[in-house]
């Protein structure tokens, strides 16, 4: 009956669970609407979200514009300032226009835009290059097969006799036809883009037009060079733009043109003719309101945005509308507009809300199923209780009544039931706990608890003896009366009481407190020592009490021994477990052999070692270590690892093991015996470690070290090893051996002018080139940048070099094909043999090097064996440099003046310092020797400084002793002129020696332009801004350029002498020499004439109204001394 009652109360339980499952499926409804209610408000977000991606993708759309038209226009524009200065500009003649056609290639080749370069002259005539890109080009012009540039020239000998032509060259640049063209002739100088870009030093663009020929739109760019007589033009095409505007469309139905100021399109997504029909101007292009596009034009037809930015609006016809100004190009303004279909632009939104409701569909679905889920929840509950008991029925105490069904009647049975298994279990579990080791906490319960109820003590617990030395309460079975205390949990050993006494003394402790008998046992080991004790709180017995209470004791004591070996069994098996986690914790792996057997088998291996070799305890255990090994592993290692074992010694050696699938790894195995207290060997253990990345990177770094990472050829450093060993081996045989040092010519330009990427690419195939030219007869390597080294050792014939060389040449004759592109390029080879006068094998590359040089010197793209000159003249310039450097340090240089003096009247008017320099060993060195030598070392900065300070001094000298009062001429080097802090070390100069700047004058070269003619002016003008006059230096001999003599702001020219020594039998040297004179004085120069050393040179230059006149006609450079002494007029008078 009471069974009964309880299952009807576990069935209102489940009625009740029934309700809530009811309340849960309502609640999850309303969660369902309100999905889908926040489906369609994150629908409507998306939209918004996507009318946010739309005006961000307008602006980049803008961005992309710019930029892809700024790509095309900047490299046109300094293709054009480049062709400016080239030949491009002096080509007048068709025949030095035909030389231009590699030029031109190259031009064209660097602008996929680019339809066209030609030039048009001041005498008429008129060159351009076409490439022949389509069949229909070459129909066009009727070109011969093979032809891939077309060349139209027009000249004008006479104004009446203009000749036109086409040539047609192949891929390698030569001439296939020419064609002359009677009726297709015109003046270059009435062409629009000629008049345009000849009216301004700026690049010009015209309005955009179709091209006739290739019927695309596009603009002509035009730049007239320096000298103003040649325009140079430059045809960019919008095509590759059209195609460019596809992927910009934002939809798949977007519309997107670029239209000019005008309203003109340039450009559409689409490959549209945009020709106007027959009968009209057939170099007009179409205009927008000519399109069908209605949405186009509307776009076009928006008001711009003032803030600069795209102007967007959605119109009432479906579209949404876009007009985006792009960035302007010289005077050429162009805007982008957008149509996209409104519909396509929203049609993810609907996707998306289709797939939110689906999602929202399935949450409400699975709600339902969750709810009627955990209605059956309390009918499950009951059975798992029916089943407990059926089993608890038959003593199976397998089943655990793992019950929680949130409902207290039904929990309360489940725990009942619980607590009857348990009871029931532990009557039958008592004598297993006892014997089992690892369950130590049960044992001594059981232990305890056999104490205290056969002692029927009201209490007591058993301890345990820590490392600390502290007892720490095990288990505890305290039922104690009012008066009495439960034992300690803790108990110092060196403390004071009952417990830790019987641990100190060793021996059973008793107190009476009250009517109970404490009485403390200590738990000792095996050898003695404690490890613990037990305690009980036993009731006195006043009517026996000595015989009672010591059986009592006696029992404590005897079951005490239990608690120790219970104890003592659970620390060595908790040590050994310790250890065992610790070798399966470290990452090694770790294998144990019995030495005791013959074939001595692996009788343990950790987890690790299983990860590390693939393979399983079924594969391991009762092997040999043997099966590790494979065909690559190192014999020596192996023999190494028998001699260990053999004389039981440690070890540590690295071999190459295998895995179970076959894969290496390399092994750094530490072997180490293992010794019984006899001292016998009875086991040895193996550490592996897997090392195989550690030696990667050890052979990565050792294959850095000696090849270069760029195109996987030896280094220099492995070179210099190789060529090391090749010389020494060619010592003791008496061999010969060969260097070849390449270098490449030009490489900078590529680098330069294609990027470095692109130069990268080309020193991968030149090296693979070399590669299969040299193959195994000689030994390659790149040392730096554009470099390469070659040793040929053991050859016999020196013509085998030669054909070597000639071989490596030839290998640069044709094309490398970068990125689909030709790259020309040739190299200068070195070559040096160990033949005589070789001491050390890193002499063979200084000759090389050399020779290499030399090679250059001859024009390039050739091959130069060493002679021996160049390495005494190296050697020479070596010590040279650094006695100059002495000589800066000891001062041995010394300043001479030689006189500049009126053409007519031979009196003074200015002196020029000369450095001389006296030699301690060689006497009196000529400045045309170390001048040069310094300018390379940058040694010219001190030698400059000290010229410059020694000279003020002697001027400030002779104005202070009343002497000649006469401005001072010093030489600049361009490198001093140019350098950072020449003003500033200047005006310390002249501070320090008190000399006034307008007696200094300072005599520069052409070569200070080199870095461009406006900071050289800008420099100019702050040394007069100063006080100091600059004069130009050996006019005529450097870059001279009419266009630089008019802007420099210079006051005096000084002729080289090589336009004077034989002016009076050179027809052509007098008639320059007055020109220049003549042209100097229009602007306001003063003219000096240098190398003066007859009568007749200084007559003629009178006559010629040269202003001042300098030689050894009048006097040799002297010391300031000498000059100070000097009369006022040089004995050279008129008419002698």
């Amino acid at each position: 009956m009471p069974n009964r009652y309880r299952y009807r109360s576990a069935t209102r339980a489940t009625f009740r669970i029934s309700l809530r499952a009811a309340v849960a499926i309502v609640v999850t409804l309303i969660a369902g609407v309100v999905v889908a209610a926040l489906g369609y408000s994150s629908y409507r977000d998306t939209q918004q979200s996507l009318a946010t991606a739309t005006d961000n993708s307008v602006t980049q759309i803008a961005s992309l514009l710019d930029e892809h038209i700024g790509r095309v226009f900047e490299p046109a524009d300094n293709q054009l300032r480049l062709l400016t200065y080239s030949d491009f500009v002096t080509a007048f003649s068709y025949e030095d226009q035909l030389d231009l056609v590699p030029l031109a290639r190259e031009v064209l080749a660097g602008n996929s835009m680019a339809q066209a370069v030609y030039a048009g002259y001041a005498n008429g005539s008129f060159v351009l290059f076409r490439p022949l890109l389509s069949a229909e080009m070459m129909e066009r012009f009727s070109a011969p097969p093979g032809a891939e540039i077309m060349v139209q020239t027009i000249e004008q000998p006479t104004p009446q006799d203009v000749r036109g032509r086409y040539h047609f060259f192949g891929a390698d640049d030569e001439l296939i036809e020419t064609r002359d063209l009677p009726d297709y002739v015109f003046s270059a100088r009435e062409r629009i883009w000629y008049r345009a870009g000849a009216d301004t030093q700026q690049t010009i663009l015209t309005d955009p037009y179709l091209f006739f020929t290739t019927q695309v739109p596009g603009v002509t760019m035009a730049r007239r060079s320096a000298d103003g007589d040649t325009v140079i033009g430059l045809d960019i095409a919008f095509q590759q733009l059209t195609e460019h505007l596809n992927s910009l469309r934002v939809t798949e139905s977007g519309q997107i043109a670029i239209v000019d100021s005008n309203g003109n399109v340039v450009a559409h997504h689409e490959e549209m003719q945009l020709l106007v029909p027959k009968g009209e101007e057939r170099f007009r292009l179409a205009a927008l309101e000519e399109l069908e596009s209605q949405a186009l034009k509307d776009a076009f037809a928006l008001e711009p945005n003032r803030a600069g930015g795209p102007a967007i609006e959605q119109g009432e016809n479906g579209w949404y509308q876009v007009r985006i100004p792009l960035a302007p190009i010289g005077s050429l303004a162009l805007v982008a507009v957008l149509a996209i279909p409104e519909e396509e632009l929203f049609l993810d939104a609907g996707r998306l809300l289709t797939k939110q409701l689906w999602v929202a569909l399935l949450i409400f679905v699975l709600s339902v199923l969750v709810t009627l889920r955990l209605a059956r929840h309390p009918v499950v509950s009951l059975q798992r209780i029916a089943r407990h008991t059926r089993a608890i029925e038959v003593f199976d105490f397998t089943e655990r009544p793992a019950v929680h069904s949130n409902i207290i009647e039904i929990d309360q049975l489940a725990n009942a039931t619980a607590q009857l298994q348990q009871t029931l279990a532990n009557f039958l579990d008592t004598s297993v706990a006892l014997s089992r080791e690892r369950d130590i906490e049960t044992v001594l319960d059981r232990i305890l608890t056999t104490v205290l109820d056969a002692t029927r003590a009201s209490g007591g617990a058993i301890y345990q003896l820590t490392q600390q030395g502290e007892l720490v309460r095990a288990c505890l079975r305290d039922n104690p009366t009012q008066d009495e205390e439960s034992p300690p949990v803790r108990v110092r050993v060196k403390e004071e009481g009952l417990i830790a006494g019987s641990v100190g003394h060793r021996r059973t402790e008793m107190e009476v407190v009250e009517d109970t008998l404490r009485v403390a046992t200590p738990l000792l080991n095996r050898h003695g020592q404690p490890i613990g004790a037990m305690v009980a709180w036993l009731p006195l017995k006043h009517e026996q009490p000595t015989s009672r209470e010591d059986t009592r004791v006696g029992f404590i004591e005897a079951l005490s021994a239990s608690a120790s070996v219970a104890i003592e069994n659970s620390q060595a098996i908790a040590e050994l477990a310790l250890l065992e986690r610790g070798i399966q914790a470290t990452p090694n792996g770790v294998v144990m052999a019995d030495a005791t057997q013959p074939n001595m088998p692996l009788v343990y291996a950790n987890d690790a070692f299983y990860a590390l070799t693939g393979y399983g305890p079924d594969d391991v255990l009762g092997s040999n270590c043997r099966f590790l090994q494979g065909p690559d592993t190192d014999p020596e290692s192996l023999i190494a690892i028998r001699r260990a074992i053999r004389e039981r010694q440690p070890l540590d050696v690295i071999l190459l093991n295998y895995r179970k699938d076959g894969t290496p790894f390399w092994n750094h195995l530490s072997l180490s015996p293992v010794l019984d207290p006899k001292g016998e060997c009875t086991h040895y253990i193996g550490i592996q470690q897997d090392i195989t990345q550690q030696r990667e990177q050890q052979d990565q770094l050792a294959y850095q070290m000696t090849h270069d990472l760029l195109t996987g050829l030896p280094n220099r450093s492995a070179f210099d090893e190789c060529l090391q060993d090749a010389f020494e081996d060619a010592k003791k045989r008496h061999g010969h051996l060969v260097v070849m040092h390449i270098d490449l010519d030009g490489f900078k330009a590529v680098n330069d002018g294609l990027g470095y990427h692109i130069g990268n690419q080309l020193l991968v195939a030149i090296g693979d080139r070399l590669c299969e030219v040299v193959g195994a007869e000689a030994f390659l390597s790149r040392n730096t940048g554009d470099e390469f080294s070659l040793l040929f050792p053991g050859f016999h014939d020196r013509q085998a070099c030669i054909d070597m060389a000639e071989r490596l040449l030839g290998a640069f004759s044709s094309s490398f094909f970068i990125e689909e592109k030709p790259l020309h390029i040739s190299a200068s080879i070195g070559l040096a043999c160990n033949c005589e006068g070789v001491d050390y094998a890193y002499q063979l590359m200084q000759r090389a090097d050399l020779a290499m040089a030399d090679a250059k010197r001859q024009g390039r793209n050739t091959w130069y064996w060493y002679q021996g000159d160049q390495h005494r003249l190296t050697e020479k310039a070596v010590l040279l440099r650094h006695d100059l450097h002495t000589a800066l340090e000891e001062e041995q240089f010394e300043l001479y003046y030689q006189p500049i003096v009126e053409a007519v009247s031979g009196r003074i008017r200015g002196l020029e310092a000369l450095i001389r320099w006296h030699h301690p060993e060689r006497g009196m060195i000529s400045p045309g020797v170390f001048i040069p030598l310094a300018e390379q070392t940058g040694q010219i900065i001190p030698l400059g400084r000290w010229i410059l300070r020694r000279a003020c001094q002697d001027a400030a000298a002779m104005r202070a002793d009343g002497g000649r009062v006469v401005p001072v001429a010093v030489n600049i080097s361009s490198l001093q002129f140019r350098r950072d802090g020449f003003l500033a070390d200047l005006q310390e100069t002249l501070d320090e020696t008190g000399l006034p700047p307008e007696w200094l004058e300072l005599e520069v070269t052409e070569s200070v332009l080199l870095d461009g003619v406006e900071p050289a002016i800008a420099l100019i003008n702050a040394l007069k801004a100063m006080g100091i006059r600059v004069a130009l230096d050996d006019f005529g001999t450097g870059y001279s350029s009419l266009s630089y003599l008019r802007d420099l702001p210079i006051h005096k020219l000084k002729l080289d002498r090589a336009f004077i020594h034989d002016i009076s039998t050179n027809r052509s040297n007098a008639a320059i020499v007055l020109g220049i004179i003549t042209m100097a004085h229009h602007l306001g120069l003063v003219v000096v004439a240098e190398g003066i050393e007859e009568w007749a040179q200084q007559q003629d230059l009178v006559q010629r109204n040269c202003d001042l006149l300098q030689g050894f006609y009048f006097a040799r450079p002297m010391p300031l001394t000498v000059i100070m002494s000097l009369q006022e007029q040089l004995p050279v008078s008129i008419g002698e």
